[in-house]
């Protein structure tokens, strides 16, 4: 593969992208010598290639840490306020913080990414991807727009892990969130400290666009139901809305990103040095691995598009999301349930107790009675059937 010449600004299709992709991943194992502990090559590999300072980490965890005070600041001060000025659905009250936050944060870093890789005319790997392998060397200098770049994405994506576990509404793919997290994490600092920076930027620039579009529909849909009444405007807004969500993730994420940064990542680096590329193949097993969530994602939207289609669902729902209403129900119907079986068996306690006293010749009024409370013992019966029936 070595020598071989592309066009500027070059894009495989599909069929040359798997074919190439093969060949990458065939030729790997086939010039480097996979004998031995690979564990340990890769913890020698770790410390002869990474690049990084402890200054770096310092920046990464500070920053997270301000993030997370920031999020909690304004949720209290800002979001949670202006949900309830706008009166949002009761249930969305603790939603709309959260989506309010992302939105904010994810427009303000897709906007610099897209300045950065697309707008400033420094840099020509998004229209060009092979040209990232263009002067690359191991610990050579990372531009500022982009170092700055790396470090606030590393530090929210660590903020993200705690916001999933403690902040965030607990949804149903709420543990593969939390895993695309450790491997987003995975992602930016090993692309940093192997500086392969170029395709981190393109990556995140391709990802980060859908997280605005969703949070942006998810926000009109909480402000859809206010007041008593439907607000028109909303339901339009978050129609739009996901439909470019639907649009850009399959452009983004399931033709951009294969075509433009696995074809750069896997085959473009052995087309510039097919012997040798540190954590080329711990970087694209990461980047394979996040290809598959962004299609297991993607069940989600056309599962959403199949119900409206076939008129399933008549309004946007968030189908990864439990429902609350049912949520509630159901507790109250098993609330009430077990009140029920209380007040039986205090009352099957009650009945018991008249029985023992009958039992040893007192009635309930202190006349001495002989045998058993008829009563009593239609009592202790029904308890004893509703004890059996809570049972089952």
């Amino acid at each position: 593969m070595a020598g071989e010449k592309h066009p500027v600004g070059y894009m495989p299709g599909y069929i040359e992208f798997f074919s190439v992709t093969y060949d990458a991943f065939s030729g790997y194992f086939t010039n480097v010598n996979c004998s031995g502990n690979w564990v340990v090559r890769w913890f020698e590999d770790l410390k002869a290639h990474a690049h990084y300072g402890n200054c770096d980490v310092v920046v990464i965890v500070l920053l997270s840490i301000m993030w997370t005070i920031l999020r909690v600041v304004a949720t209290r001060q800002l979001f949670e306020p202006l949900a309830r000025k706008l009166n949002v659905q009761e249930k969305n009250c603790g939603k709309f913080p959260e989506s309010a936050w992302k939105f904010i944060f994810y427009s303000f870093t897709w906007s610099y990414n897209l300045y950065i890789v697309v707008c400033c005319g420094r840099y020509t790997f998004f229209h060009d991807p092979l040209s990232g392998w263009h002067g690359w060397a191991e610990g050579m200098y990372i531009p500022s727009d982009i170092f700055w770049l790396y470090m606030i994405q590393c530090s929210f994506y660590l903020h993200s892990v705690y916001g999933t576990l403690f902040m965030d509404a607990w949804r149903k793919d709420s543990v593969i969130m939390l895993f695309h997290h450790f491997l987003t994490l995975a992602l930016i600092w090993f692309s940093y400290a192997a500086r392969y920076h170029k395709i981190g930027a393109l990556v995140l620039l391709l990802h980060d666009v859908t997280d605005v579009e969703l949070e942006f529909t998810k926000l009109n849909t909480y402000m859809r139901y206010r007041n008593n009444k439907k607000y028109i405007v909303h339901e339009y807004l978050a129609n739009v809305g996901f439909l470019l969500f639907a649009l850009s993730w399959f452009l983004f994420r399931l033709y951009w990103f294969p075509l433009k940064v696995l074809y750069t990542a896997g085959y473009g680096a052995m087309l510039r040095d097919p012997t040798y590329v540190p954590f080329w193949f711990f970087f694209n097993v990461l980047l394979w691995i996040l290809q598959l969530m962004n299609v297991y994602w993607f069940q989600f939207i056309v599962v959403f598009l199949y119900k409206v289609a076939t008129g399933q669902m008549t309004e946007m729902v968030d189908t990864r999301e439990y429902d609350s209403d049912n949520a509630s129900s159901k507790l109250q119907q098993k609330t009430a349930a077990v009140n029920g079986v209380l007040r039986e068996q205090s009352s099957g306690m009650s009945a018991i107790m008249e029985e023992e006293k009958c039992r040893n010749g007192a009635g309930p009024d202190g006349v001495r009675m002989n045998g058993t409370s008829p009563a009593a013992t239609a009592a202790y019966k029904r308890n004893v059937a509703t004890q059996d029936a809570a049972a089952e």
